[in-house]
Formats: structure tokens, C-alpha cells, sequence
């Protein structure tokens, strides 16, 4: 029986203790009518049949050891049945706000765990004639680079014709018994203690590998007082927060975007420019609520999401390292800003991913308690004041079943204590900013979405942005 482990940087979404469990990811996909019919409910449930085994998580379940034993883990679902997981949603003339509101309940609505954690709704009748499809997974099945590529396998075609797949076989065995998790959970513990005495062993043989080992350790402690000494600001948009969610976007031209870092003579990327207008967005955000220049700087969280496959069972680790940059708001010169962001992300990448993920590796190491509450303070509103994604996604035009596929948005949850999430991603020459955010915090978005597009106007003077 296989059985898959969930990593421990995936293992902080499943904290039994919380509440309720509302750590999923959603993306958008709007779908032009193209003046021919939509494709039918069926339709798009063969075609995920068909494509479904390149992305295997959607067909597998959470399975929990007994008494804690270990880390819950993902099988195959012998039950699995795709009708429990497709949402038709039939409107007339839905509008852009209407369709923010229902993919705002969507955020605030938890996956069933005992099932694959994922849905798909299909809103028809959007009012320009065209379609939306809305997918919601767990971040355990949802979130890094790997997965999104496994999404647009199943749901996106790179012609309009699209392509015949061939429905692989499955035949999953049974649910494993509680006497075969348990054994699965104590074989599991004692493989993570011998991997780490393994790999210190061949740091101890290998001069090159030891001193790299080393050089990341001896680094750890000024890690730690660069990326979680340092307080993050108190800022009103951090605070308790509970289930309730609304959403909204705005799309910008990646060429303007492009041409901004190409314009700037200190050499800055595209990720610089958009953390730049992200910085433009909240000093209009904090504007709003009422402060004052000169404003206290946000720290924002930047994740860098690194995939392996470990050897010998099945597994899938998704490791995260982050670089948390300061948004200098003290500056209110916006090409200077983008200077000093892009001198803070260049120290941060070249010196702080490796050693991010060795100070991590320790935390993993923790017993269980102890490392849940490194989580709670790594994650915490003290260390920074949100988190900024960015998607690299394919910049051809897509397609779902011979209809063009005109806008695609990401959208992730919130952690605890913050108001905001934000989720970049490039697709089609747009860049779109996926905004999630609480409403006991942060009633209307509004303010950052202009500062945004103000932002890039800035940069890019004679040209501008869209917003939806």
C-alpha cells in the first residue's frame, strides 16, 4: 500500500488544535463564451477523469495515525467519487462584484477531511456571456510552483483544439486498518531520525559537503536576528481574525512591469517592481485607516518554495524557505523605494534561502509541541506583517475546451493574525494580484488596489494597468 508523507513545512496546516481549518488556496479561471456554447457540466467532468492522474493528490485522503503517533499522512481513496468535488452554479447576467462574492464564500468555507481535499465550482452565466471555473484545494495538494503546473495539465490546454488524453488505470487498495497507520506513523518517526544522523554522517566524511553544512549553521544565528528578532510594526491590519473572507484582484500589464525594471538603473527584476507596487498598495492601505506620514514600514513575507522527492518511499516534500523584506514606506519617493527593496531582496537571495532552509531543518528536528510553537512564532504577526506570493505561470494563450481563457487568478489564505494575503501571478502577459483578506481587519481594498495601479503609472509614466 502506498502511502505518501506530507512534509513537515506542509505538516503547519494541519494543526488539530485550530478551530477550523480554512488553509486552502483558490485560483480563478474566467472563460469567454467566444460566441458557441460553454462546455457542459459532463464534459468538464471527463475531462478531469481523463487528466486527473497528473495531478495524483486529488484522488488521495488525509488518513490520521491514532493517538498522534505521527503525522497524518495521504492514500489513495478507495471512495473517491469526482460528484462530491464539481459545484454547478447556474446565474443570469453575474457580475464582476457577484462573482467576488462567491468566490469570497468559497474562502471562507472549509474542505471536507474526509475527503480528497479539493473542489471545483463552475459559475455559469457571467455577464459578458462566458464562464468561470473557481478551484479550491489545501495547500498540502495546492501551493508551490509543482502544483499549479499539475492544475493547468487537467484544466488548460496551449491550443484551441486542445488534447485527447487517455484515462490512465487506477485501482486503489483499502483504507489502511488503525494498526497499519499506527506502524506507518512509528516507521515514519524512526526514518526522519536515521535520514538526519545519515546526512550528518556524510557531512562528517565529506570535507566539501561539511563545510557547506557548517557554513549554513554558523549563518543560522544571524539569521534569526535579521528575519525573527527584528519586531514587525503594529499595523491595523494585523489582529485576531476569524472566518470571514472577501476577495478581489487587479491585473497589470507585465510588459509596463518589465519595462519598469528594465527602465531603473540599479538592475531591478520584476519581482522587485511588484514588491515595490505592493509597498505603493499598503502605504495607501494604512493611509486609509487613519495613520499618518511618517508611516511604520510593513514587513512582508516572500516565499520560496523548493520541491523534492525523497528516495526510496513515496514521498513528496514540499520545503519552503522565505525571505521576509522591509517595504521601506519611510521613503516616499517610489523609484527610491524601489532601490532600497531591491538592495534588501538581493542581500536576502544571496545570502538567506540556503540558511532559511537549514534553520528550518532544525525546527523540523523539534518534538512535536515544541516545534508547533516554533511555528506559531515564525508564522506570527510579530516576525512580519503579511505574506506576497509570486507565481511564474505560461505567458501563451490558454485554453478550456476551444474557449479562450481571458483572466487567471491565485488567491491564499490567510494566517492567523494577519488581514491580508496577497498572491501574484504572471499569466498570459497580465500580471494579477490575487488579494484575500479579512473584513473584521480590513473592510474595503479599494485603497491598495489604486495605489497598485498608481504605482506602475508611476514607474512606467506614459503607460498605465487594468484593474477587474
Amino acid at each position: 500500500m502506498a502511502m505518501e508523507d506530507i512534509g513537515p513545512a506542509a505538516q503547519r496546516f494541519l494543526d488539530p488544535r485550530a478551530p477550523f481549518d480554512l488553509n486552502h488556496n483558490l485560483a480563478v479561471l474566467r472563460v469567454e463564451g467566444a460566441g458557441k456554447p460553454l462546455p457542459a457540466p459532463e464534459e468538464i467532468r471527463e475531462q478531469i477523469l481523463d487528466r486527473i492522474h497528473f495531478m495524483p493528490h486529488l484522488r488521495q485522503r488525509l488518513v490520521v495515525p491514532p493517538a498522534r503517533l505521527g503525522p497524518p499522512f495521504l492514500v489513495d481513496d478507495p471512495n473517491f467519487d469526482i460528484d462530491y468535488h464539481l459545484i454547478v452554479i447556474r446565474g443570469e447576467q453575474v457580475s464582476d462584484a457577484r462573482l467576488h462574492q462567491i468566490v469570497g464564500a468559497s474562502m471562507q468555507r472549509p474542505l471536507a477531511r474526509f475527503r480528497p481535499l479539493w473542489e471545483i465550482q463552475l459559475i455559469y452565466g457571467l455577464d459578458d456571456g462566458g464562464m468561470a471555473l473557481v478551484i479550491k484545494g489545501h495547500h498540502l495538494i495546492l501551493d508551490g510552483l509543482m502544483a499549479w503546473q499539475g492544475i493547468t495539465a487537467i484544466l488548460v490546454d496551449l491550443m484551441p483544439e486542445g488534447m485527447e488524453i487517455d484515462r490512465a488505470e487506477w485501482a486503489p487498495p483499502p483504507l489502511p486498518t488503525k494498526g497499519e497507520a499506527a506502524r506507518h506513523a512509528v516507521a515514519h518517526r524512526t526514518q526522519t531520525v536515521r535520514k538526519r544522523v545519515s546526512s550528518l554522517g556524510s557531512a562528517a566524511k565529506d570535507p566539501e559537503l561539511r563545510r557547506r553544512e557548517l557554513d549554513a549553521l554558523g549563518a543560522v544565528p544571524q539569521t534569526v536576528r535579521d528575519e525573527v528578532a527584528p519586531r514587525a510594526p503594529r499595523l491595523p491590519i494585523n489582529g485576531p481574525i476569524g472566518i470571514r473572507r472577501e476577495v478581489s484582484w487587479v491585473s497589470l500589464s507585465l510588459p509596463q512591469i518589465k519595462a519598469a525594471a528594465k527602465a531603473s538603473a540599479e538592475h531591478v527584476t520584476v519581482n522587485d517592481v511588484v514588491l515595490a507596487l505592493v509597498s505603493e498598495g499598503l502605504r495607501e492601505l494604512l493611509l486609509s485607516t487613519g495613520l499618518s506620514h511618517p508611516l511604520p514600514s510593513p514587513r512582508v513575507n516572500v516565499p520560496i518554495s523548493v520541491a523534492r522527492r525523497t528516495q526510496g518511499q513515496v514521498s513528496f516534500d514540499e520545503r519552503d524557505a522565505y525571505m521576509v523584506v522591509d517595504m521601506h514606506l519611510a521613503e516616499q519617493d517610489l523609484d527610491k523605494r524601489l532601490v532600497a527593496i531591491r538592495e534588501c531582496t538581493e542581500i536576502r537571495k544571496t545570502r538567506e534561502a540556503t540558511v532559511i532552509e537549514e534553520m528550518l531543518d532544525m525546527v523540523f528536528m523539534l518534538p512535536d509541541r515544541e516545534r508547533e510553537r516554533a511555528w506559531r512564532i515564525l508564522a506570527s504577526a510579530r516576525v512580519f506583517n503579511a505574506v506576497v506570493s509570486n507565481i511564474q505561470g505560461i505567458q501563451q494563450d490558454l485554453w478550456f475546451r476551444g474557449h479562450p481563457i481571458s483572466t487567471i487568478v491565485a488567491l491564499g489564505s490567510l494566517p492567523n493574525d494577519h488581514g491580508i494575503r496577497l498572491v501574484a501571478l504572471s499569466a498570459q502577459n497580465v500580471l494579477t494580484i490575487g488579494i484575500t483578506h479579512s473584513i473584521e481587519l480590513i473592510l474595503d481594498v479599494g485603497p491598495f488596489v489604486r495605489g497598485v495601479q498608481g504605482g506602475l503609472a508611476r514607474l512606467v509614466p506614459a503607460q498605465g494597468s487594468r484593474s477587474q
